[in-house]
């Protein structure tokens, strides 16, 4: 292959996997400098993205296992799954696959328990171009890319340094900054209640942002999550769906709050909720927005996706266990257009994540005990191979292999076109 034309070897090097990519990096010095190009890695992304010939999806799952038959307690696993199509004939319903556990080191920190339920605190807090964020709602914040097994544990922000013991990270999301060129992470601090001369008040939130690039965080404003007495929260573990991005902006599900102004202790005497919001994060401008949501039904039972570039997200109908509905936002006038309703022959307690295929919705979701594959096209469904406790705790993204290295901070941009 050393005779091909460069032209022809970065045809062919961009269709292969992450992982035969980093061992031919060790054939030849010129091999080496081609992969690490950041042309070609954005080359290979952008193949990644788009091939349609693709015989398989890739989800990424974060499950729970027992650690042994003596204890209660349990062990975060994060698998990347394979899932073939190859097999969709009716015969049957266990979907062909290839499992791959990720271990993340321990050096990365996110083994905080919690004692009550006896869970790892490890949670899929956004994907972008291959690259995974995970936390621990604390102080660490990982980022990792599975493909070509990197992590990085990022730095300490300035207030975890100022509250060490009242921070807790409510939402944390991951995306690139199309206006600078560079990958950001984002986290929403909330510092809980204190009292003044009304009685007990809930603190607003604090947000900040972290760049790939400066390797730091840095405050920004949270002012369009506080209007008055409401305050836009995003949902928390384990209720809400994985952050997606989506064109330069990061989305959580979240609720609007109304604070009264009385004292009392509890919670559930000065807190009112009052609707289901979308909360969106524009990168480039680093600005906060809130969206309606849909009539969804149990916004705690949704999950978020991609259709044509654009925001999907898939909840229970109305009769809840007999229908999901799959809804599109037009990012540019903050709508929602309900683009299909899908009626299962299998119970399903809730979506967990969409996945495309050409031109298919793919829905991975769970019921009483199993994961399932579901075909919104064909109607056809397909049993996981897929085992672990508190199901109703799992998380999965649709997860494309990428080698952007989280050691780099920019990629180049520039135009691909449609026939690589």
């Amino acid at each position: 292959m050393s005779k091909l034309p460069e032209e022809m070897l970065v045809q062919i090097l961009s269709r292969l996997p992450p992982r035969s990519l980093m061992r031919f990096k060790c054939i030849h010095v010129s091999w080496y400098t081609l992969i690490n190009n950041p042309i070609f890695v954005d080359k290979h992304l952008f193949v990644s993205k788009h091939n349609k010939l693709s015989s398989f999806t890739t989800i990424l799952f974060k499950r729970y296992v027992l650690r042994n038959k003596n204890t209660d307690k349990k062990k975060t696993v994060l698998s990347l799954f394979n899932l073939f199509h190859n097999n969709d004939d009716g015969q049957g319903h266990h979907l062909d696959s290839v499992m791959e556990e990720l271990h993340v080191p321990p050096s990365m920190r996110l083994k905080r328990m919690n004692d009550h339920c006896g869970l790892e605190f490890m949670e899929l807090s956004g994907h972008c171009d291959g690259i995974i964020c995970l936390t621990d709602f604390r102080e660490n914040v990982v980022l990792c890319n599975p493909a070509i097994k990197e992590f990085k544990l990022l730095p300490l922000s300035s207030f975890h340094l100022s509250y060490p013991d009242g921070v807790y990270a409510s939402a944390v999301g991951f995306g690139y900054d199309l206006k600078s060129k560079c990958y950001k992470a984002v986290r929403v601090c909330e510092y809980g209640q204190d009292y003044n001369d009304k009685g007990l008040v809930t603190l607003p939130p604090k947000a900040e942002v972290y760049s790939l690039v400066t390797n730091s965080w840095k405050e920004i404003k949270a002012d369009n999550l506080v209007k008055n007495t409401t305050v836009i929260w995003p949902h928390s573990w384990p209720e809400a769906a994985v952050p997606t991005y989506c064109k330069g902006i990061i989305y959580w599900s979240g609720k609007r709050r109304v604070y009264r102004d009385y004292p009392g202790v509890d919670d559930d005497e000065h807190e009112l909720d009052l609707s289901n919001r979308i909360i969106s994060f524009h990168i480039g401008d680093e600005t906060f927005h809130d969206i309606p949501c849909p009539d969804v039904g149990l916004l705690t039972r949704r999950a978020f996706g991609l259709w044509n570039e654009s925001l999907a997200l898939s909840s229970l109908g109305e009769s809840e266990k007999d229908s999901i509905d799959i809804w599109v936002l037009d990012d540019i006038e903050e709508t929602w257009t309900k683009y299909v309703t899908l009626r299962p022959v299998v119970n399903i307690l809730y979506p967990l994540t969409l996945a495309r295929k050409s031109e298919q919705f793919l829905v991975v979701a769970i019921d009483e005990c199993v994961v399932i594959f579901y075909n919104c096209y064909t109607g056809k469904f397909k049993y996981l191979p897929i085992s672990g406790v508190f199901l109703n705790h799992y998380q999965a993204v649709s997860y494309v292999s990428s080698t952007v290295s989280i050691e780099g901070g920019n990629k180049v941009e520039e135009e691909i076109s449609e026939g690589i």
